[in-house]
């Protein structure tokens, strides 16, 4: 097994891994040394199966987004260890952790001007023709005080139709994405509302009944009907007109509003009354 090779101290190329971070969609992700630069980069490893590729060659379809993760040198192969690899600026908390550690920090003010950045990262990735499809707090990380979309793997071209099965993180993902539609352009605004609930709110209703990996379709599906109800539940609880609002606009069956990031964005910057 490729993943069994990866210990600290092993050079893969020209980098020297040091530890590993995670594990992401597409692969295993360490910290490494560039033995030329000396610097410290996050390196992602995947298998030769081409998941890994797929990842990258998405992201460059991608282009210049800002807010999106970044590819410092484009993948390459060791066929000895069986492996494909790529390098990535080392970021440095999931915005899960940085919530917990820094609680205090995510005051509406601040929540509001993060969901407003993302929107405007999506509507980019949007424009070049893709979809996210995996937003969740362990795919936003910080460096310095930039937050940054990371994990490409799951994203495909907004005019694929055929059916993949659930792709996602099941906590975050859209009711349509959920019951297995078709991913559109609202799947990752109604996923980053989802994200902005639990900001609030400090965990969503659903958290305690997360699926297994063995979990079935007709499982994800009822997870799917109960969520709009859980939902509208809670912000009623919270008492938050601009959740209200936010949601109502997500929930609204239209997708023809291509004014919908702006409407978002410009909820989030009214004044509370």
């Amino acid at each position: 097994m490729w993943k069994k090779q990866l210990k600290k101290g092993l050079v893969i190329g020209k980098f020297e891994l040091i530890k590993q971070l995670g594990e992401g969609t597409t692969g295993v992700v360490f910290k490494a040394k560039n033995l030329e630069t000396k610097e410290e980069v996050a390196l992602k490893i995947g298998d030769t199966a081409g998941t890994l590729y797929n990842e990258a060659h998405t992201r460059r379809k991608i282009g210049d987004v800002e807010g999106l993760y970044t590819i410092i040198d484009s993948e390459k192969a060791d066929p000895n260890l069986g492996i494909k690899y790529f390098s990535m600026p080392l970021y440095e908390k999931t915005l899960k952790d940085f919530y917990e550690s820094n609680t205090e920090l995510f005051t509406p003010k601040y929540i509001y001007k993060l969901i407003s950045k993302i929107i405007v990262t999506l509507y980019d990735i949007h424009e070049a023709g893709y979809v996210f499809r995996d937003l969740s707090l362990n795919n936003l990380m910080n460096l310095g005080k930039k937050w940054y979309l990371i994990d490409a793997g799951a994203s495909l071209p907004l005019s694929f139709k055929l059916k993949t099965g659930f792709t996602g993180t099941p906590a975050f993902s859209s009711i349509n994405a959920l019951k297995g539609g078709y991913h559109n352009i609202k799947d990752d605004l109604e996923s980053l509302g989802y994200i902005m609930l639990y900001l609030f709110n400090g965990t969503l209703p659903w958290l305690e009944n997360q699926p297994t990996k063995k979990a079935t379709a007709k499982y994800y599906t009822e997870l799917g009907d109960s969520r709009k109800e859980q939902t509208l539940a809670l912000i009623k609880k919270l008492d938050n007109k601009k959740l209200k609002k936010f949601f109502k606009l997500i929930y609204k069956e239209d997708d023809q509003n291509s004014n919908i990031y702006q409407d978002l964005i410009d909820i989030l910057k009214e004044k509370e009354e």
